[in-house]
């Protein structure tokens, strides 16, 4: 990731009040965002040097939380096996769908629904991402604090 780039900046904006109430009732239903949890907590230990910079030397849990929030809209991915799956289901349907109507076409089906959805497919999943994030706020914060902890102690 490029700190210095303007776009790497605005790379997460805040939820708006319709958004964030359609993903907590996505969560506590149990669809799929559960196992990102842990995907986030991976992906905080494996870019925390980054997130800590983002935060610019603020510990305060907004801070910490905005930079993770920043890094997993940069990154786009957390799990490429997990979501090349999930798409493909999400092709599968539309081949259903149009299957159903009589239209057999799946090469062109596949093309249109990639030309069609996969950018908006993406940016959700990635919302969904952030807002896991948001919900694990809590140990978030607390695995970038112990690591900025580490590293100040590891420095002097």
């Amino acid at each position: 990731m490029n700190s210095s780039d303007p776009a790497a900046a605005n790379s997460f904006s805040p939820f708006i009040p319709a958004e964030r109430e359609e993903l907590t009732v996505r969560f506590y239903r149990g669809e799929r965002m559960v196992r990102y949890g842990e995907w986030v907590m991976d992906l905080v230990e494996l870019r925390r040097n980054e997130i800590l910079y983002l935060a610019n030397g603020t510990a305060t849990p907004a801070a910490l939380l905005e930079a993770t929030q920043r890094v997993i809209g940069e990154r786009g991915s957390m799990n490429h096996a997990a979501e090349l799956k999930d798409q493909i289901k999400e092709v599968e349907k539309e081949l259903w769908y149009r299957g159903e109507r009589g239209d057999h076409d799946h090469a062109g089906i596949k093309l249109k629904w990639t030309v069609d959805h996969a950018a908006a497919w993406r940016r959700g999943r990635i919302r969904e991402y952030q807002f896991v994030a948001e919900h694990y706020a809590t140990e978030v914060v607390a695995l970038l604090r112990l690591a900025s902890k580490d590293s100040k102690q590891a420095a002097s």
